[in-house]
C-alpha cells in the first residue's frame, strides 16, 4: 500500500514538473518584454506576432533576404508590465549595429543592424539585455531567427553522351550560389556518379558513367540557408535535378599516371623512371610497350613503358623511359603494342633546366649580354633557356626583388636584383635547387667619370673646388704658389659611386704678350675614393694621395712672372678609362696687379701752358722798360725848361723833342702757348681692368721732366727744361708701342723758375 502510494505521488510530482516545465517553456519561447518585434527587410517587414515558425519545439521569427549582408530596420514594442528602465541589444559576430538603440516617442525601440554573411551564419538570435525597475540583475531575452532566401538551380548540357572511364564535367546555372551547400563528395548513382564543385564562383558537376545505355543521374543539393516552404515549413533540400545521357563505350581505356612531369634526361632514358599506372585487365604485365603521340601506325617514338608489378592500390608499378619532348596541352599518348593501340594516357616530357644565356638591363639601359653588375644598384635580369617552370633559382648575396608581375615561363625567367653597396664578392653565383649552375654575375667596381668638382685648386686666395672656379681668374696679387688638391672623400658620396678617377692635367705658361714660356705634362693621376662602402676594394699604390705644388714641377717660378702672364690649366678625365664621356675643364689665371709701373716717352705738340707767374724774359722787359722810361722822362723835363726858356727869350732855333715814348711790355708777348714739338720723359702708373684681362683703365697717373720746344729750332723758340706731374687720357685704345696720349698736369720750369699748367695731346712711345 506504501509502496503503491508513494508511486501514485511520485507520478504526480513528475506530472506537475513537467506541466510547470512546458508552461515555462511556452511562456520563454514568447518574448515577456515585448508586445511585438518588426524587422523590416527592404520592402518586406516581418513581426514575431504573425511571422513565427516552430522547428523541434523552438520557434523562431522568419524573415527574408536578398543580400548575405542584407541591412534591416528593427521595431521593438516594450510591454508596459516589464516595467523596462534600459535596453540593449548585446553584440554579436552575426551582425553589426548601423545606429544607437532609440525610444522614439516612449512608445518602442528602433535600431538598424547590418547582418554579415546571412547564407553561411548559424544559430541566429538577438540577444537582449533589459533592466526592470526593482530588480538589480537585467534580465536577458532571446529572440531566435530564420533568415530564408529564394535559390534556385539548373542544369542544361550541351552534350548528352558519356563514355565509359571519361569524367565529364558540366556548368550550373543559379541565381545563388554561394547559398548551395558543397561537401566535394561523389554521390554513387544508377550508371553515373557525380560530385558538385566550385571555380571561381561558379557551379560545376562532375559526371562518370559506370555503366553502358541510356542512364539518369538525380542531382540532390541543399542548401546553406532554408527556405519556407507553402505549407510553412523549413526546408533545406532543392527540388532534385533529373537529366538523362546516353552512355557510350570508350575505344581507348584512359590510365592515369601518379606523375604530372617526366625530366628528359640521359639517365631517364638509359635506367627510366619508376611511375604508377591506373591498372587495367587488358594490361599485360611483364610487357614492354610503345608510347606514341598519334593512334594510327607509323608514329614517332615518345616513350616505353615496361608493366613491372601489381600494387596493392590497384595499380601497377611501370618503368617509363623518356626519348622525345612531349607537352600535355599538345594531346594524349597511346599505349601501343606493336603498332596496335591499347590505352590512352597523357604525361609531361620536359627538358632538364638548362640555362643558354644572360642578360642584363641596368636602369635607363637596354638588354645586354654584359654581366657585369655594380654594388649598390638595382638591375633587371633575364634569363633564357629549357626547364624553367620546375627550376628554384636563388642568386647568392644580392636581394631578390623580382614582383609578381616579371614574366616566368619554361624558356625564359625574369629577376630584379639589389646589389648591395658592401657585397665582399666578385662574382654572384645563380643556384638552382642549392646546386651551382656555372652561371652568375660578375660585380665590378665602378669606374665612372664624376664631375671635376673633387680637385680643388689653390692660387693665393684660399682652397676652392673647381667646379666652382671660372674659366677666367684674374689674380691681383703675386702668386706665390698653386696648389693642385683632391677631395677622395666627395667621390663617393650619399650612396652614389663612382671609382677610381683617372686624371691629366696639362699646365702651360704664357707671357704678358701671350708667348708660350712653359709647357708641362702630368699624366696618369689615380684618385681613389675615401670613406666609402668600397674603399677597401679601391687600394693601389697608384693612388695619389699628396697635392701637386706648380713649382715643384715647372722652372718659370710663379712668383716670378711678370705683369699680365697667364698660367693656362687643363684638367681632362682619361676618357679609355671610362665607357661614359669623361669630364675636362681649363682654368686660366691671369697676373694683373692693381697697378702697373711704366716709363712712357712722349712728344707733346703744340702744348698749351699756363705760366702761374712772370717767367726771368718778362722781369728783364719789365726792368729795362723802367729804365728807359725813366730816360724818357728826364730828357722830356729837360726838353719842357729848355722851351721854356726858349719862349721866354727866343733866339736860335726852337728846341725839339722825339715824342716816342717807351713801349711798355705785355704777358701776351712772352707767352708762346701753342710752341713746337716737346720731349717727355714720364715715369706712371697705369690701373689694370679688374674685370677684363690684358686690358687697363684709359687713363695714367705719372711724373717726369719735359724739355719745352725740345725741337723747335726758331730764333723766338723758348726752350725750357721743366719737372711735371702728369695725368694722361687714353682715349684711343693705345697699341703696343704707340699710343696718342692727352697730358694734363702741373709742372715748375728750371729756367724761368716758374710754376705752370699744361694741357697738351702727343706721341706715346712705350718701352
Amino acid at each position: 500500500m506504501y509502496n503503491k502510494t508513494m508511486k501514485s505521488f511520485l507520478f504526480f510530482l513528475t506530472l506537475s514538473f513537467t506541466v510547470v516545465i512546458s508552461l515555462f517553456g511556452q511562456n520563454s519561447s514568447t518574448p515577456a518584454l515585448f508586445k511585438n518585434l518588426i524587422l523590416k527587410s527592404d520592402t518586406l517587414e516581418f513581426s514575431l506576432t504573425k511571422d513565427t515558425i516552430s522547428s523541434k519545439g523552438i520557434k523562431y521569427l522568419y524573415f527574408y533576404y536578398a543580400h548575405p549582408d542584407e541591412t534591416c530596420e528593427l521595431s521593438l514594442f516594450p510591454d508596459t508590465a516589464a516595467h523596462i528602465s534600459k535596453l540593449e541589444l548585446l553584440n554579436s559576430s552575426d551582425f553589426a549595429k548601423s545606429d544607437s538603440l532609440v525610444f522614439v516617442n516612449q512608445k518602442y525601440y528602433k535600431l538598424k543592424v547590418k547582418f554579415a554573411n546571412l547564407s553561411k551564419s548559424r544559430f541566429l538570435s538577438f540577444m537582449f539585455s533589459a533592466k526592470i525597475q526593482g530588480t538589480e540583475k537585467p534580465v536577458i531575452q532571446e529572440v531566435k531567427l530564420l533568415p530564408y532566401t529564394h535559390t534556385s538551380i539548373g542544369f542544361f548540357p550541351g552534350n548528352e553522351e558519356l563514355f565509359i572511364g571519361e569524367e565529364k564535367i558540366f556548368d550550373l546555372t543559379s541565381n545563388n550560389s554561394e547559398n548551395i551547400r558543397l561537401t566535394g563528395e561523389w554521390v554513387s548513382g544508377e550508371g553515373i556518379n557525380y560530385r558538385i564543385s566550385e571555380r571561381n564562383g561558379q557551379l560545376r558537376v562532375h559526371l562518370i558513367p559506370n555503366a553502358l545505355g541510356q542512364h539518369q543521374v538525380t542531382l540532390r543539393l541543399q542548401t546553406n540557408a532554408p527556405f519556407i516552404t507553402n505549407s510553412k515549413e523549413i526546408s533545406y533540400n532543392l527540388p532534385p535535378i533529373t537529366q538523362s545521357f546516353k552512355i557510350k563505350a570508350s575505344r581507348l581505356a584512359f590510365l592515369g599516371i601518379d606523375k604530372k612531369e617526366i625530366t628528359y634526361e640521359d639517365d631517364a632514358r638509359k635506367n627510366g623512371i619508376e611511375i604508377q599506372l591506373d591498372n587495367h585487365r587488358q594490361l599485360i604485365l611483364g610487357k614492354t610497350y610503345r608510347i606514341e603521340e598519334q593512334e594510327q601506325a607509323g608514329g614517332s617514338l615518345i616513350a616505353e613503358l615496361f608493366t613491372k608489378s601489381y600494387l596493392t592500390n590497384d595499380r601497377v608499378l611501370c618503368i617509363f623511359r623518356p626519348y622525345s619532348l612531349h607537352r600535355t596541352t599538345a594531346g594524349y599518348l597511346y599505349i601501343k603494342d606493336g603498332d596496335d593501340s591499347r590505352f590512352i594516357t597523357n604525361i609531361a616530357i620536359t627538358p632538364k633546366t638548362s640555362i643558354n644565356s644572360i642578360q642584363v638591363m641596368h636602369e635607363g639601359q637596354d638588354w645586354s649580354p654584359n654581366q657585369n653588375v655594380y654594388p649598390g644598384e638595382t638591375v633587371e635580369v633575364k634569363l633564357e633557356g629549357d626547364g624553367f617552370h620546375k627550376a628554384k633559382f636563388h642568386w647568392e648575396d644580392v636581394t631578390d626583388i623580382t614582383p609578381d608581375t616579371l614574366m616566368r615561363n619554361e624558356t625564359q625567367c625574369y629577376f630584379k636584383l639589389k646589389v648591395p653597396l658592401d657585397i665582399n664578392k666578385h662574382r654572384v653565383a645563380l643556384f638552382n635547387y642549392g646546386v651551382n649552375t656555372g652561371y652568375g654575375l660578375s660585380v665590378k667596381e665602378y669606374q665612372t667619370p664624376r664631375p671635376l668638382d673633387f680637385v680643388t685648386l689653390n692660387y693665393g686666395t684660399g682652397t676652392r673646388s673647381l667646379s666652382k672656379i671660372n674659366p677666367t681668374v684674374i689674380q691681383r696679387n703675386t702668386i706665390n704658389d698653386i696648389t693642385i688638391g683632391f677631395d677622395n672623400t666627395k667621390i663617393d658620396a650619399n650612396n652614389k659611386l663612382y671609382g677610381k678617377q683617372y686624371l691629366d692635367v696639362e699646365i702651360r705658361v704664357l707671357g704678358k704678350s701671350g708667348e708660350l714660356i712653359e709647357m708641362k705634362s702630368v699624366k696618369n693621376l689615380v684618385i681613389c675614393p675615401e670613406n666609402s662602402p668600397r674603399s677597401v676594394y679601391y687600394k693601389d699604390k697608384a693612388c695619389t694621395n699628396s697635392d701637386l705644388q706648380l713649382n715643384t714641377l715647372l722652372s718659370n717660378k710663379t712668383y716670378k712672372l711678370s705683369d699680365f702672364s697667364k698660367i693656362q690649366l687643363e684638367f681632362k678625365e682619361q676618357s679609355d678609362k671610362y665607357t661614359e664621356p669623361a669630364f675636362s675643364k681649363q682654368v686660366e689665371i691671369n697676373l694683373q696687379r692693381a697697378t702697373v709701373f711704366d716709363m712712357d716717352v712722349s712728344f707733346p705738340a703744340g702744348l698749351m701752358i699756363q705760366n702761374l707767374g712772370k717767367t726771368q724774359s718778362e722781369k728783364d722787359a719789365f726792368a729795362q722798360y723802367n729804365i728807359d722810361n725813366t730816360a724818357y722822362q728826364l730828357e722830356y723835363n729837360a726838353y719842357l725848361k729848355e722851351l721854356e726858356l726858349w719862349t721866354a727869350t727866343p733866339s736860335g732855333s726852337k728846341p725839339t723833342f722825339d715824342k716816342t715814348a717807351p713801349v711798355k711790355p705785355t704777358k701776351a708777348s712772352f707767352t708762346d702757348n701753342l710752341g713746337g714739338i716737346s720731349l717727355a720723359l714720364i715715369v706712371q702708373f697705369s690701373f689694370p681692368d679688374p674685370e677684363k684681362v690684358g686690358q687697363s683703365k684709359p687713363y695714367r697717373l705719372g711724373a717726369g721732366f719735359l724739355a719745352i720746344n725740345a725741337f723747335n729750332f726758331s730764333q723766338s723758340a723758348q726752350r725750357d727744361l721743366a719737372a711735371v706731374i702728369l695725368a694722361s687720357l687714353y682715349p684711343i685704345k693705345p697699341g703696343k708701342l704707340f699710343s696718342l696720349p692727352i697730358h694734363l698736369g702741373f709742372g715748375y720750369k728750371f729756367q724761368d723758375k716758374i710754376p705752370f699748367l699744361m694741357l697738351s695731346p702727343g706721341i706715346g712711345v712705350r718701352f
